[in-house]
Order: structure tokens, then C-alpha cells, then sequence
């Protein structure tokens, strides 16, 4: 279970952080995307496996990109993009990479536990930081500079990326365990006790919030392809996914198809200027 717990929160870090972008994006302001810490304590209580389909459902019948209309709606706010990164540092990934790795099992417990309320550190953070380095006034005069806010959040979320393709690398050269033990639950439910039944459970839990979390990317890109900003069929689409979430993680996966759809929802506003 502990192999699995590393690697799965780390790449549900990269699945928060474009939770999070999505709320500032102008096109979400008025939709259960802006809601971000709301989904995360919920997840924190029922689990990502359930309310993750949740959140993906929601985002997608509310913000297609069909129904956004100007291009505008589709920036992001860099003021907060430019801060997210530190604020996962200090609210979700410190605290859970301590109560992980600390030589202390006490000092473990206790990160654990303030991991917990990732939602709140994070988005207070985040919130502390924007407004103290006074970079919501400066960004927003550059708002129109597409570009920038594009390279701000892919700095943003490909160092998520990063720190979920190594611990997945790491897991799968380190861990002494095969990986379907690891990954894929039991079908029937274990009687050997608490533990197993609790490392069960989060089986399921991984891969529903990550088969809701491709479903998901598979809608938003369907409506891509509609209106001609991604001509790859959907054979290639799938190679593409199944190489990268063998070879770095299915964290490092949506975070990449992420990365590119924000591009290609840049590229489509420039062409809708010109």
C-alpha cells in the first residue's frame, strides 16, 4: 500500500493543479469549476475515485468549448497560474512526501494528518502569495499576452509533471512488489485484515479517478477535433496515452494531454484574431 499511496497522490498532484487552473480560467466563472476547494475536502472525505467523475462531469456539460463563445473566455489569470506551483510545494507536496519518507513513524503520522487539508493550505497559499508579491495588478495588464500565460502554466504544471514521472520511474524500479499487485485490486474483496482491505479499496480508488480522469481529456479533445485543432486520429490519441502512462505514470499522462490542450486552445484563439 505504500508503494501505491506515493505514487498516487503524487500524480493526483498534477490532477489538482489543473483543478485549479481551471477554476481562474474566465470561461469557469460561473461554473462548478471554480470550485476547486470544494471538491478537493470532498475527495478528501469520499475519495477521488468517487468525486472525481463528479468534477469532470460538471466541467465538461458546463464549459465546452463550443458554448464559450469569445476567445477571452479562455485565458487562464497568470497572477495565480505563477503561484500555484509554490503553493503545491508548501501545501501538498511537502506535507505528503514528509509523511511518506520521514525517518520518524510519529513524524509521519503527523504530516499525514496535516496533508489532509491540502485543499485549504493550498488555496490559502496560493492566495498569500498572489496578493503579497502584488502580482494580480501586474499580470492583468498583460493579460492579453497570450503566450506568456501560456508558458506560465506550462512552467507551472510541468514541474508537477516532472515530480510525478519520478516517483513513478522510481516506484517502478524501486518497489519490491509486481506492479499488479501494486495498481490492480482484487476483485473479490481480501479477509486478511484492515490493511489490505483498506489498500483495496484505494485500487479502485486509483483507477477510477484515473479512467474518469482520460474519459474526461477524451471529451474535451472530441470537441477539439470538431472544430479541426487536433487532426491526430483517435488510434494515434490512444497510442500516445497508453505510452505515456506506462512509461511515466498516468499522473504525468493527463498533465501532458493538459499541456497540450491548453496550447491548442491558445493557437485557436490567435487564429480567431487574425
Amino acid at each position: 500500500m505504500w508503494w501505491q499511496m506515493l505514487t498516487f497522490v503524487t500524480d493526483f498532484g498534477v490532477l489538482y493543479s489543473i483543478m485549479l487552473i481551471e477554476s481562474t480560467r474566465k470561461a469557469n466563472s460561473i461554473t462548478f469549476a471554480r470550485l476547486p476547494l470544494s471538491f478537493g475536502l470532498a475527495a478528501q472525505l469520499r475519495g477521488i475515485g468517487v468525486v472525481g467523475p463528479s468534477y469532470f462531469f460538471l466541467h465538461y456539460i458546463s464549459s465546452q468549448l463550443p458554448s464559450v463563445g469569445s476567445s477571452e473566455k479562455h485565458l487562464v489569470r497568470p497572477a495565480y497560474t505563477r503561484t500555484l506551483f509554490p503553493a503545491m510545494i508548501l501545501g501538498f507536496y511537502a506535507p505528503h512526501f514528509l509523511s511518506m519518507l520521514h525517518p520518524s513513524f510519529a513524524a509521519r503520522h503527523d504530516w499525514g494528518w496535516i496533508w489532509q487539508m491540502f485543499p485549504v493550505w493550498a488555496v490559502l497559499i496560493q492566495f498569500i502569495f498572489t496578493y503579497s508579491f502584488k502580482l494580480a495588478g501586474a499580470s492583468e495588464a498583460r493579460i492579453k499576452d497570450q503566450k506568456e500565460i501560456l508558458q506560465t502554466t506550462r512552467t507551472t504544471i510541468g514541474s508537477s509533471i516532472v515530480l510525478s514521472a519520478i516517483v513513478w520511474l522510481y516506484v517502478l524500479t524501486m518497489s519490491p512488489f509486481p506492479l499488479r499487485g501494486i495498481f490492480l485490486p482484487h476483485f473479490t474483496p481480501p479477509n486478511r485484515g484492515w490493511v489490505e482491505v483498506i489498500g483495496n479499496f484505494l485500487q479502485y480508488d486509483y483507477l477510477f479517478c484515473w479512467g474518469s480522469s482520460l474519459l474526461w481529456l477524451g471529451h474535451l479533445f472530441r470537441d477539439l477535433k470538431k472544430i479541426g485543432s487536433v487532426r491526430q486520429s483517435w488510434i494515434a490519441l490512444l497510442a500516445r496515452t497508453v505510452v505515456t502512462s506506462a512509461a511515466l505514470g498516468p499522473g504525468a499522462a493527463v498533465g501532458l494531454a493538459g499541456l497540450w490542450r491548453e496550447g491548442l486552445l491558445t493557437n485557436k484563439d490567435n487564429h480567431s484574431k487574425d
